[in-house]
């Protein structure tokens, strides 16, 4: 039987319940993000467009699946319908791209380690200068309540001057246990915009929304707004786990991320969205992000 157009309400299903992301990759490498693919037809029949004969899967899984070999036993019908199932119902429990609801729970085993002393991860994207409102989120939490160092910047590669979240020891003399919200000048002037005190380690959402004129900051039950002008708005690089400058010196916070995002606020569209709950097969195809880069053996760790 010749092949037949599928219908464009049976095709938008498949894509939006599967977020794009290929059951067969989730399955057997634990790899949830999204993938270049098809929509196959799993009984190998391209006119029958029924939902539960079709599943999204990238282009390698795609030609193995369709491909006959008699060297292994190839994907089986019954295998991909069943990650695709579990991938359906995982997306609906986790909508990992909706801002207000929470990516993780407190049970996931894993988590990107920055030891404080010099590693980081480094994004560069020229889209974030294109947006006049954007915002930049993620769940941490502290190492070690006795050190200091920046939990994240803000810049540009054209500007001196930088946003940066910065946490004090509870030992420290002046301000004991808070996350200060700070930016700096190409002058070395510095302007301390929001204050939130820390009273216990724990894991802990934030979530900046930056604008020409405005910061906000939430993190945890705590937040604070600004009304700040920037005279150049065209940041479009960020440093998490610490900042380094140009003379290679860095200032970094030992702690653990789970998750991190940036998306245009105004259309709620993601540009840079990192889940670090999957272990080292999600943490091996990080470098395939364009402009990221882990300095210092920055690493996915298990958390007992």
């Amino acid at each position: 039987m010749g092949r037949t157009k599928m219908p464009q309400n049976i095709e938008t299903e498949i894509l939006t319940t599967s977020g794009r992301k290929c059951c067969l990759c989730m399955g057997i490498d634990g790899d949830y993000s999204e993938k270049k693919g098809q929509i196959a037809h799993l009984d190998k029949n391209n006119s029958n467009h029924s939902v539960s004969n079709l599943a999204w899967l990238c282009l390698d899984h795609h030609s193995a699946y369709d491909s006959t070999t008699s060297q292994h036993k190839n994907y089986r019908i019954g295998e991909v319908k069943l990650y695709r199932d579990r991938l359906v119902q995982y997306l609906k429990n986790n909508p990992i791209n909706n801002k207000l609801t929470p990516r993780l729970h407190h049970d996931k085993p894993y988590c990107l380690y920055f030891d404080g002393i010099n590693d980081l991860l480094w994004i560069e994207n020229d889209e974030y200068k294109n947006l006049s409102e954007y915002t930049i989120s993620g769940k941490f939490k502290l190492y070690d309540e006795k050190y200091t160092g920046v939990l994240l910047s803000v810049d540009s590669n054209n500007d001196d001057s930088f946003l940066y979240i910065i946490y004090y020891s509870i030992e420290h003399p002046e301000y004991p246990g808070q996350i200060q919200l700070k930016f700096s000048t190409n002058k070395k002037e510095i302007t301390t915009l929001i204050t939130v005190q820390l009273n216990e380690i724990k894991w802990l959402d934030f979530r900046i929304v930056l604008s020409q004129k405005k910061v906000q900051f939430e993190i945890g039950s705590m937040s604070g707004s600004s009304l700040f002008s920037f005279k150049k708005f065209n940041f479009n690089k960020i440093q998490l786990g610490g900042r380094m400058w140009t003379n290679q010196s860095a200032n970094c916070l030992s702690s653990y991320f789970s998750n991190f995002k940036v998306f245009d606020t105004s259309t709620d569209s993601i540009i840079s969205d990192l889940v670090f709950d999957y272990g080292d097969d999600y943490l091996n195809s990080l470098p395939k992000i364009e402009g990221m880069r882990l300095f210092n053996g920055a690493k996915i760790i298990k958390l007992l």
